[in-house]
């Protein structure tokens, strides 16, 4: 793992557990059944949740980190 990679995985591994606000931007290209939004801080975020949320902002809960994105549950 390069250094860059170590550290941001490090920084979003303090947003787990914690709920954070995200404005849902679209379907995950990855994940048809995921959606996709950002934080405040610009933090990419996937989530399971029905396409009715894209352009709302949502409640979720981060359960899990990873360099370059943030996974969590819909509250």
């Amino acid at each position: 793992m390069d250094l860059q990679a170590e550290i941001s995985l490090q920084l979003n591994q303090g947003y787990e557990g914690q709920t954070v606000e995200i404005l849902v931007e679209s379907v995950s290209k990855q994940d048809s059944g995921m959606l996709t939004g950002r934080t405040g801080g610009n933090k990419l975020v996937h989530f399971a949740a029905d396409p009715q949320w894209i352009g709302k902002l949502v409640r979720v809960r981060i359960e899990k980190a990873s360099s370059w994105h943030l996974t969590g549950v819909l509250e």
